[in-house]
C-alpha cells in the first residue's frame, strides 16, 4: 500500500472518526506527523483535516526532533529531581547535624 505523509494539528473528538478509520490506514507520530493511506478516503481526510504534504524525509526529521526534543527534556526532569532529591538530603542531613 502506498502512503501519504502530512502534518495535522490534531483536535481531539472527531479528528478522526471510527468509520475514517475502517476506510484508510492512519498512524500518528510526535510532532502532529500522520501516515496517510493513499486513496480517495485519506484524500477526503487529509482536506478535513487541512493536512499539509510533506516527504517522508522531511515527516522523519519532523518526528526525529521531537523525539530528541522528548528526551532532552526527560533527561532535565532527571536532573532537576536528583538535584531536588540531593537537596532534600542536604536539607535533612543538617537538620540532623544542628
Amino acid at each position: 500500500m502506498a502512503y501519504k505523509y502530512i502534518t495535522a494539528d490534531n483536535w481531539g473528538k472527531d479528528f478522526f472518526t471510527h468509520e475514517e478509520r475502517t476506510r484508510f490506514h492512519l498512524s500518528g507520530y510526535p510532532g502532529n506527523v500522520w501516515v496517510v493511506g493513499d486513496n480517495h478516503y485519506g484524500d477526503a481526510w487529509i482536506g478535513k483535516v487541512s493536512g499539509v504534504s510533506k516527504t517522508k524525509a522531511e515527516a522523519q526529521a519532523i518526528v526525529d526532533t521531537e523525539v530528541e526534543a522528548a528526551k532532552l527534556l526527560g533527561i532535565q526532569s532527571q536532573m532537576i529531581i536528583k538535584l531536588h532529591t540531593q537537596d532534600q538530603q542536604i536539607l535533612h542531613y543538617h537538620s540532623k547535624s544542628i
